[in-house]
């Protein structure tokens, strides 16, 4: 596995199955950081990575688990606004042609993009393949994204749906969606935000301070394997993240795969949401489109690929990264560029008339 290997005698008081981070699973930057007991950090691209942690094997042994998906199962009804929100902000790039959607689990979004696009699903789970077409009629293809047999730019529409964080090299998984995306196709990735994580994991820590309780009141509750980096426990119906991405990260990685952004905002991935927290959603849509920060908990972010746009690699073989921790919203770039074109304008007439007056 690229990036990675196996753990020695050194560290017996590790289970077997479980390994070592040796260089950056996004960017293969050699540089790490230790960040926490249970994390490492990459010095160049900023990533987050759980190490130790369990192999690729282990991990689809984990998935494949029967009752893995119990409780998905259970929630079907209350996860519909869910997708359909997400397939609402999907449709306003693209309403047809090819899409794949990596980590179909067991088919939810396809059973409902179905209806605009012609859907392809891959999952490694034994257990959700097998459960996608009698719960939702769903066929899916099992294995991994790699040994998929579709040629470069067979697809128009690319989605992982909180899958990034689950895969054991996310460069390579992005790579891969970006030869198979099709120029001017898009893709769709959403995953926990975590430099939301950072930012209550610091204020929790202010203990009886009342702006930081007040700070920790207002950021709502959190699932468990959200919090900053826990320990991986191979519990039944549990998450396994082994990538933490913020903003910066994820977007600097994507716009050196020749990706342009076309939608950053947060993503509303609960069942059943109070009133507080679609408060904090909609505070979190706002801020991302007025000041590209999202505090919310998780994110989502649409990019198209642009081979215009694929930034090339500097002299001494360090790829460039960019310069701004946010981005523009669009509606922004258009009024600075508006602005400044008028000002130029306003300047050149000024000066004109200067030019003439001065003449006369």
């Amino acid at each position: 596995m690229i990036g990675t290997q196996p753990l020695t005698s050194e560290a017996p008081q590790l289970d077997a199955g479980f390994e070592r981070i040796t260089s950056c699973t996004l960017c293969g930057s050699a540089p790490l950081r230790q960040n926490t007991a249970t994390a490492v950090r990459c010095c160049r691209c900023r990533l987050t990575m759980i190490s130790p942690r369990p192999s690729l094997a282990l991990i689809t042994q984990h998935y494949s688990r029967k009752g893995q998906y119990d409780s998905w199962l259970n929630e079907l009804p209350d996860r519909t606004p869910l997708w359909e929100r997400r397939l609402t902000i999907l449709r306003r790039f693209a309403s047809g042609g090819t899409l794949l959607d990596v980590g179909a689990g067991i088919g939810e979004f396809i059973a409902r993009a179905s209806r605009l696009f012609d859907c392809v699903g891959v999952e490694p789970s034994v257990e959700a393949v097998e459960l996608a077409r009698p719960y939702l009629g769903v066929a899916l293809r099992h294995g991994l994204l790699e040994d998929l047999p579709h040629r470069p730019g067979s697809f128009d529409v690319i989605t992982l749906w909180h899958v990034l964080e689950h895969v054991p090299s996310p460069g390579s998984t992005l790579a891969r969606c970006c030869q198979l995306l099709r120029l001017g196709g898009h893709l769709v990735i959403a995953v926990p935000n975590a430099s939301r994580l950072h930012w209550r994991g610091l204020w929790q820590e202010g203990g009886k301070n009342p702006i930081r309780r007040l700070a920790t009141a207002l950021g709502g509750a959190q699932r468990s394997y959200y919090q900053p980096y826990p320990a991986i426990k191979l519990v039944l119906g549990e998450e396994i993240h082994l990538s933490h991405f913020t903003q910066r990260t994820l977007l600097g990685h994507l716009r050196m795969l020749g990706c342009g952004v076309r939608y950053i905002g947060p993503d509303l991935c609960v069942t059943k949401c109070s009133k507080l927290c679609k408060g904090r959603f909609d505070a979190a849509r706002f801020l991302t489109a007025v000041v590209g920060y999202n505090p919310f908990e998780t994110m989502l972010i649409i990019v198209r690929r642009d081979n215009h746009l694929q930034r090339q690699q500097t002299e001494n073989g360090k790829s460039r990264r960019s310069t701004a921790w946010w981005v523009k919203p669009y509606s922004l770039r258009r009024r600075r560029h508006w602005w400044v074109s008028q000002k130029s304008s306003w300047n050149s007439k000024t000066a004109t008339r200067t030019f003439c007056s001065n003449s006369g």
